[in-house]
C-alpha cells in the first residue's frame, strides 16, 4: 500500500511539473504572438482548420481572427486576383513544400491602398516526414517595396531633370541590340 501509495505521489509530482513547464511554454507563445506586427497562422491539413491566428490579423487583413477562424475563405478575399492562384497553389502544396517557402504578393480592401505581403511558409512534419501542419508568417512589406521602387528611380534617373539618365539609357540599349 504505501508503495502504491508513494508511486502516485511521485507520478502526480511528475505530471504536475510537465504541466507548468506546458503552461509557461504556452505563455512565452502567447506572449510573442500577441506582440509582434507579423501574422502567425497554423493550419493543420488533417482536420482543415485554422488552429492558431495571431491577433495581428486584423491590423492587416481587416478581418478578425474569430471571423478567419469561422470562415477561413476570408483569408483570400483581400488578395489581389493576379495574385491569388500563387498564394492558393502555395499553401496548397502540402507534402511537395519540402522546405520553408517564402512568396509576396498583394492584398487590397476596398477604400485602401495595395499592400505588399510577404508570406514565409513553413511545412511541420509528422514522424512519418508527412506534412500534417503549416506554420505560416505574414508580414506586410509595402514600405519596403516603396523604398525599392524609389532607390530603383534614383538609380535610372538624373536627379536635376528626373529624366532617364546615362545607366537606364545604356542597360535599354543593350536590351535591344541582344
Amino acid at each position: 500500500f504505501i508503495d502504491t501509495s508513494l508511486q502516485m505521489n511521485v507520478t502526480y509530482r511528475e505530471i504536475n511539473d510537465a504541466y507548468r513547464v506546458l503552461h509557461n511554454s504556452e505563455k512565452r507563445f502567447k506572449q510573442l504572438a500577441e506582440n509582434i506586427d507579423q501574422v502567425f497562422i497554423i493550419f493543420d491539413f488533417n482536420y482543415n482548420v485554422i488552429l492558431y491566428v495571431s491577433p495581428a490579423f486584423k491590423t492587416i487583413w481587416n478581418i478578425s481572427e474569430k471571423s478567419l477562424l469561422e470562415k477561413p475563405e476570408l483569408f483570400f478575399e483581400p488578395i489581389l486576383k493576379e495574385d491569388l492562384d500563387l498564394v492558393k497553389d502555395t499553401l496548397s502544396l502540402r507534402n511537395r513544400l519540402k522546405k520553408n517557402t517564402e512568396i509576396e504578393f498583394r492584398i487590397q480592401h476596398s477604400s485602401s491602398p495595395v499592400q505588399w505581403i510577404r508570406a514565409k511558409i513553413s511545412p511541420v512534419r509528422d514522424l512519418k516526414n508527412n506534412v500534417f501542419r503549416i506554420a505560416c508568417i505574414f508580414e506586410d512589406i509595402s514600405r519596403n517595396k516603396k523604398n525599392e521602387a524609389e532607390l530603383k528611380h534614383i538609380a535610372y534617373h538624373d536627379s536635376l531633370t528626373k529624366l532617364p539618365n546615362r545607366r537606364s539609357f545604356l542597360e535599354r540599349f543593350h536590351e535591344l541590340i541582344s
